[in-house]
């Protein structure tokens, strides 16, 4: 851990970089789990299915995000525009928030 010097070895120093950083990360991933809280984004959901032998059947419940309202948040910071690219099958493939991110973004240009 420790060179000839004292100073930590280049072994060390990545393991302490790498922890500096999963910390930094952790910190921004609960934050950003708190700013969907606080957006009202999450929704919950789970699944309905019948098997052929005709059992019901139910996913364990789960969370999904709907991005519609963070569309409209002012942003803390400007970043640089970039270019977006978005493939489809057509407008009916297309859910409520793509369709808005789709109008939104072509109003761009």
């Amino acid at each position: 851990m420790f060179d000839e010097a004292g100073g930590p070895t280049a072994t060390a120093q990545s393991a302490m970089a790498f922890c500096q950083a999963y910390f930094a990360d952790s910190k921004n991933t609960v934050a950003f789990g708190q700013a969907q809280i606080a957006a009202k984004v999450l929704t919950p959901y789970h699944v309905d299915f019948r098997l052929p032998d005709g059992s019901r059947h139910q996913t364990k419940p789960n969370v999904t995000c709907d991005g519609a309202p963070l569309m409209w948040l002012p942003l803390s910071s400007t970043e640089p525009m970039q270019e977006v690219v978005v493939a489809h099958l057509g407008e009916a493939t297309l859910s409520q928030p793509a369709r808005g991110f789709m109008e939104f973004a072509v109003g761009l240009r």
